[in-house]
């Protein structure tokens, strides 16, 4: 499956770039998405297909007829001046990137009074459509399948850069099956708490809880985007959503309850399900601080830090061969012991019986 438009709807789209027109030798095909903060197109050139997001706050500024933006007033100055600005970065930042799970950057066009990222298609399905048909819930199966990924959101971070709104829509898999994370110069949280720019709200199953609680003003960190692919591990391993980050922050103790501990202890090892546990702290300061500390736990490099194994309960490795010789002895132990009960109370049995019916002559008399 190639690109598909998430908002088909005439009602969503708000002074759109017309088809055929065409962008610095980029032919606009057709409408991909828009949002209050940018609209994303499907656009050709020389025969290959591209994605062109446009920076485009609705309310902020207008489309004039000759395409250029025009701000509303000071305050949509200041938006278009500083969002473009940020716009850019992330486009220059990006386009430093090669990894084949990160949506690969061409070029930043400046035009029509505002800037545009062009990137490149990526087909395949998104990550919910792909699990449905293809489940990864094996343990070496979902490290091998996520890992990559996460390798890929520690070069975004480690270049500035913060996705904040993962989810399994931003996850793209490709036909040869290698995850690709979309949507990484989306930036539309650093605009979120200007004055007269909306909040970004987020889907409760991947939202940090800094995020569900101030969704306007607060720029998320790295922890929220390990958070968020946390929840989504979360999800292929076990079938279901996490409970929300919200739903645990007003537990009685908030953080506290182990969530993949608890319902995968017979299927994965501890230290996969304590790293998962450990990307779901609910709080941002217990959650791992990088991509790369997070992904050696995982693997079993690093133990998790021992303040927060203790908040979890201590699960045994049922996988462990050692383990499994001492259940077998200990189970052939109790069976040789009923054995000889059983045996020596079938050959006792008639003498203790002719006992007890000689006690019972001489203290209380024959019948």
């Amino acid at each position: 499956m190639g690109e598909k438009m998430r908002n088909p709807s005439p009602v969503f789209l708000y002074q759109t770039l017309p088809d055929n027109h065409v962008l610095a030798g980029y032919t606009i095909h057709n409408v991909l998405a828009q949002d209050a903060y940018e609209t994303t197109y499907l656009a050709l050139k020389d025969g290959e297909r591209c994605v062109i997001r446009e920076f485009f706050p609705v309310g902020a500024a207008t489309r004039q007829t000759d395409f250029a933006l025009v701000a509303e007033g000071d305050a949509g100055r200041d938006i278009l001046r500083r969002g473009l600005a940020d716009f850019r970065h992330q486009a220059n930042r990006l386009a430093g990137i090669r990894h084949p799970c990160i949506e690969e950057v061409i070029e930043f066009i400046e035009a029509n009074n505002t800037g545009y990222i062009v990137s490149r298609v990526v087909e395949g399905n998104t990550l919910e459509a792909y699990l449905s048909g293809n489940p990864v819930s094996d343990e070496a199966r979902l490290i091998e399948f996520f890992t990559p990924l996460l390798e890929g959101l520690g070069l975004v971070h480690a270049a500035g850069l913060i996705h904040g709104e993962l989810d399994l829509e931003c996850i793209r898999v490709k036909p040869d099956g290698i995850p690709v994370l979309l949507g990484c110069s989306s930036g539309r949280w650093r605009l979120a708490g200007f004055p007269g720019c909306p909040g970004v709200i987020r889907p409760s199953a991947y939202a940090a809880i800094e995020q569900i609680l101030n969704p306007t003003g607060l720029q998320p960190n790295p922890t929220a985007d390990i958070y968020a692919l946390a929840a989504i591990i979360y999800l292929a391993a076990f079938g279901a959503n996490p409970p929300d980050a919200l739903a645990r922050y007003t537990a009685t103790q908030p953080g506290a309850l182990p969530l993949a501990v608890l319902a995968g202890q017979d299927r994965f090892s501890p230290h996969f399900l304590h790293a998962i546990d450990w990307g779901l702290c609910v709080q941002a300061e217990n959650r791992p601080k990088d991509a790369a500390t997070w992904r050696a736990v995982i693997h079993g490099e690093k133990p998790l830090p021992p303040h927060l194994l203790q908040a979890l309960p201590i699960t045994q490795d049922r996988s462990s061969p050692r383990r499994r010789g001492k259940g077998l002895v200990k189970m052939m132990l109790l069976l040789i012991i009923l054995g000889i009960l059983a045996g020596a109370s079938y050959y006792y049995f008639p003498q203790l019986q002719a006992w007890f019916e000689a006690w019972k002559a001489l203290s209380f008399g024959s019948p």
